[in-house]
């Protein structure tokens, strides 16, 4: 699993970069194209300009190999291109009939028929889910009887970890694959009580999947790719790599190391209802066009148009769990009023978007077949969104007023110290000049607060937007935190490290080295070790490998405070010593 290079490559590249999107220019020029001062009702010429320019400056500044791009206003693809190579290494040219991964894009289509099912009465949203499993079983360290209902799984507050206790390539159990994943919870354990806050789930979309299975009694693919995608009209899309003709160019993710584009491998993964959907430019654009037609496939009206617009509306938010989301997508603000619906994924080193504005029906689609197109990928999305809306409009958009700096005490200040974990990197928070400044990838920022507990980051050389950080207290389930604003295109959690005066005696003598095995063997891996990690207590801070951050909660759990896996559990065995985790054993080295 590739980790991402948090705080210089989610926040850098928003200003470096400003990233995303496809060229059919044969040179780059180093100056955006000129905005026209009036610009006439319906004419994307300039919006699809400045698109073509940013995608140019991206894939020279990042060596993106190929990105992919479509324009959708209604039904008309006002623009659509694909350029650079699907395959660095071979020179093989992408196209638009080139294949790409969209990873979890995957699960807005799961959610669609969620809702078909629904619509059929044949689930309520409402229903816990053992009402369809019956068995289904998951740990919990919290006093929570509360149900895991399908609600709870399409808006990804049910507490779930972010995987099952199964490896990806577990193909072993064939086509009960997903019956096989949802049982493997029984040795999970939840992150958080139902319905306490966001927490991103792929697992909790597989066992939707699997409710699927069970409703219209048929396996995943055969009746998705029948009753979903060719309704749609998406005859290039499959969630098998099996069903892509051999005549067909497939594109291959790539991550970037010392210069050089290095090819990822390529594999189907076991999840399908969240993350194994293939699809191309003109697929996903007329998908945007199925979303814009209210639900009306080729034939026939495949799900009603008041049932999308409920998929589209947002739990309600708290300042605490601010993350808006709807029915199996996400939603938010575009120029701070817009409502903008989208989804985002990335899978084995290709990163894609779908966003769009529903009541003005516009839309864009985004896919790169890079690591490095991760960045800041919503926020040029919302950048071109805000492009399109100029040209279908015809009024021009008013930039968002500068907040104005405010004074805080030192005691509040001194407050928000302390180590805080920005997905797998430590990040230090301290004053010095009774100011507030953070210290991440060896670069100081500064803090300027907007509000007792909201600040801009701040730094001497480089203007990285409206980038906001806010901080709050925790309570008895998390330690207190901050969430990152990214121009309100993306938020994200960030857990503070509770430093340990001392490592507690029940994990000190587990402290060392681990070789690292699968929990479940696989037919489709090697046999043995895959990997070794060392459990260390330095610097009043307990660790394993370089990435996990863990916290000690009794004698025979930890917690994780790293990235997408935050607040998930670790179990160690008292008697041989081995930690369990997802699919992973780690067992100590004697």
């Amino acid at each position: 699993m590739k980790q991402n290079k948090k705080l210089w490559i989610s926040i850098s590249t928003a200003v470096i970069i400003t990233i995303i999107t496809v060229s059919t220019l044969v040179y780059f020029s180093p100056y955006p194209p000129r905005q026209p001062k009036n610009i006439a009702i319906g004419d994307y010429s300039y919006a699809i300009d400045y698109t073509q320019y940013k995608v140019n400056k991206i894939m020279k500044t990042t060596k993106v190999p190929s990105v992919a791009v479509a324009l959708i206003d209604d039904q008309e693809v006002i623009w659509q291109s694909v350029d650079g190579h699907a395959n660095d290494e071979t020179k093989t040219h992408a196209t638009l009939s080139t294949i790409y991964r969209v990873g979890s894009i995957t699960k807005v289509f799961t959610a669609i028929e969620i809702m078909r099912l629904f619509e059929d009465g044949l689930l309520d949203l409402d229903s816990p889910i053992t009402d369809f499993i019956p068995d289904f079983s998951i740990n919990s360290r919290f006093e929570d009887n509360t149900s895991i209902t399908i609600r709870s799984l399409l808006q990804h507050h049910s507490g779930l970890p972010r995987n099952g206790n199964l490896p990806k390539w577990y193909w072993d159990a064939g086509v009960n694959v997903l019956r096989e994943l949802t049982k493997s919870l029984k040795y999970s354990y939840t992150a958080y009580p139902v319905g306490y806050r966001y927490k991103y789930s792929n697992v909790g979309f597989d066992i939707l999947g699997y409710i699927i299975e069970i409703l219209r009694g048929d396996y995943f693919v055969p009746y998705m790719k029948e009753n979903i995608l060719r309704a749609i009209g998406m005859n290039d899309s499959t969630f098998l790599a099996q069903d892509i003709p051999l005549t067909r160019t497939l594109a291959v993710g790539h991550v970037r190391e010392k210069r050089t584009n290095l090819l990822v491998n390529q594999y189907d993964v076991i999840n399908l209802p969240s993350g194994n959907l293939y699809s191309t430019i003109p697929d996903m654009a007329e998908f945007t066009k199925f979303i814009f037609r209210g639900g009306f496939g080729l034939e026939d009206q495949l799900i009603e148009n008041t049932t999308l617009q409920m998929m589209f509306d947002p739990l309600s938010t708290t300042k605490e769990d601010p993350k808006s989301i709807g029915l199996g997508w996400h939603t938010g603000l575009v120029n701070n009023k817009e409502k903008v619906v989208y989804h985002s994924g990335g899978i084995q080193g290709t990163h894609s978007l779908i966003a769009f504005l529903p009541e003005r029906k516009l839309g864009i689609v985004l896919i790169g077949n890079s690591f490095e197109f991760e960045g800041a990928i919503n926020q040029f999305g919302w950048q071109v969104l805000e492009l399109m809306l100029e040209a279908k409009q015809g009024f021009e958009l008013q930039d968002a007023q500068a907040k104005e700096i405010v004074s805080v005490s030192l005691a509040q200040i001194e407050s928000y110290v302390g180590n805080y974990i920005l997905d797998f990197e430590l990040t230090d928070f301290f004053i010095k000049s009774n100011k507030l400044k953070a210290n991440a990838m060896g670069t100081t920022f500064k803090l300027l607060p907007l509000s007792e507990s909201k600040f801009k980051l701040k730094h001497w050389l480089i203007d990285f937007g409206n980038i906001e950080v806010e901080f709050y207290p925790g309570d008895e389930i998390i330690n207190k935190f901050l969430i990152i604003n990214y121009d309100d295109a993306s938020l994200d959690f960030i857990p503070a490290y509770p430093s340990l005066d001392e490592l507690p005696a029940s994990w000190a003598k587990f402290l060392g080295t681990y070789d690292i095995y699968p929990r479940n063997e696989s037919n489709y891996a090697e046999l043995g070790p895959y990997g070794q990690l060392d459990l260390a207590f330095t610097d009043n801070i307990l660790m394993l490998g370089s990435s996990y951050y863990l916290q000690p909660i009794s004698d025979t759990e930890i917690i994780l405070l790293s990235g997408p896996f935050v607040y998930e559990t670790m179990i160690v065995d008292s008697l041989t010593g081995n930690i369990y985790w997802q699919n992973d054993i780690f067992k100590p080295i004697v």
